[in-house]
């Protein structure tokens, strides 16, 4: 359907929204039941390379909060794009190819500031480590402890924080996820007080919302 209908005239990607509104107004397109089964749907395919790829936006020609062929929390508003599978795996490869010059550049550039002197007599091997301002021994060097953990936190503006998760994942969580034997964990944990109280509607709202997206743990309780 997204190929002979909305990835045409080589466009790429297409709104999820339009999507949903096209398939309730137009009879020659499928039907479904309700948005819920619409999201599930989507959700079902997330996992595979097969049907499309997501992200929250596009931005000068850069997809945001991009999720090609893995499990992800999808939030369905206009910014939400259907991706056509082959430009999703183009793009996520040049993301690689591109990451994956980065760290050569790197490793280069630090090549290029270390330099080895041998002296004579037994005495031990010296590495200049231009990043130390300093020298250290060939041992040393060699016994450095490698970080093969990572921990972060940070608080987001309610108000941008669609975006600013999305800058989140492009910028951090997508630098463990391209390399290959990263295992990750994001979670998220959401915090909401009101002096008056949240009324039946919004609770019910709030708590079918939280059961559709996997919630863990999602309850009201009484202030103190």
């Amino acid at each position: 359907m997204l190929k002979d209908w909305f990835w045409k005239d080589d466009a790429k990607e297409t709104s999820a929204l339009n999507v949903w509104q096209q398939s309730c107004q137009q009879l020659y397109l499928p039907r479904l039941k309700d948005d819920t089964v619409f999201q599930m749907t989507m959700a079902a395919g997330a996992e595979s390379r097969d049907f499309f790829g997501f992200a929250q936006g596009k931005e000068d020609g850069r997809y945001v909060g991009l999720s090609y062929g893995k499990r992800t929390s999808l939030i369905m508003d206009s910014s939400l794009l259907l991706i056509e599978p082959l430009a999703a795996a183009a793009y996520m490869e040049a993301l690689r190819a591109a990451e994956a010059a980065s760290r050569t550049s790197e490793f280069n550039a630090g090549q290029g500031g270390a330099t080895t002197t041998s002296g004579g007599g037994g005495k031990s091997q010296h590495v200049e480590d231009s990043a130390n301002d300093g020298y250290a021994t060939g041992a040393g060097t060699a016994g450095r402890s490698l970080k093969k953990q990572f921990y972060g936190s940070v608080e987001l503006d309610p108000i941008l924080a669609k975006k600013q998760f999305a800058d989140l994942v492009d910028e951090v969580v997508q630098q463990f996820t391209m390399r290959t034997g990263v295992k990750v964990r994001v979670a998220i944990e959401i915090e909401a007080e009101s002096a008056t109280g949240f009324d039946d509607g919004l609770q019910r709202a709030v708590k079918e919302n939280c059961n559709v997206l996997k919630f863990k743990n999602a309850e009201f309780e009484a202030g103190s």
